[in-house]
């Protein structure tokens, strides 16, 4: 019987607390994001599903699934599949960068040439990564990985290989 009460005091406890909530819950983000913001995205990305909002620094960031447009530079890419990307926005509702989870065959042939005639040419691609920014080009990051070490390879889109990451990062903020 005490736990019994033990518990009913705990569920009180627990809805006082939930109701003085001030709603900066992750869950709540989307509710928070500025109209402009919104139709910004929904303008750009309009076949996306599954989109959860976050902020990421100064930026805010929507997570989503959606089939490649034309704006993607992906000649392969199956119209019929959703990948994982993210759109960064700034808070004046400005588009700042897509990042694309892809597979390794939907990346332009001169970035597949620039990595074969690379020095990492003899490690396994184990992810690859597109990102697309306003203004500036688009970036192809391959994730290698060869006797335990793992390294982020960056090339611009004529095949050049401009940056080697040692410490691979999920986190692409500087790029912009």
């Amino acid at each position: 019987m005490k736990t019994f009460f033990l518990l009913l005091f705990a569920l009180f406890i627990s809805v006082g607390m939930s109701a003085c909530d001030d709603g900066d819950d992750i869950n709540d983000m989307s509710q928070k994001i500025k109209l402009d913001i919104l139709r910004a995205f929904e303008q750009k990305f309009p076949q996306a599903t599954d989109v959860d909002w976050d902020k990421q620094g100064k930026y805010l960031v929507a997570e989503f699934k959606s089939p490649m447009g034309t704006e993607v530079i992906a000649p392969g890419a199956n119209p019929q599949v959703l990948y994982e990307m993210e759109a960064w926005f700034d808070h004046a509702g400005n588009w700042r960068m897509t990042v694309m989870d892809v597979t390794y065959d939907l990346l332009p042939h001169n970035v597949q040439i620039g990595f074969v005639s690379s020095d990492y040419s003899g490690w396994k691609v184990v992810g690859t990564t597109i990102v697309q920014r306003n203004g500036q080009d688009t970036l192809y990051i391959l994730e290698v990985k060869n006797n335990g070490y793992v390294h982020q390879l960056f090339f611009e889109p004529l095949g050049k290989l401009t940056k080697v990451n040692k410490h691979p990062s999920d986190d692409y903020s500087h790029l912009i």
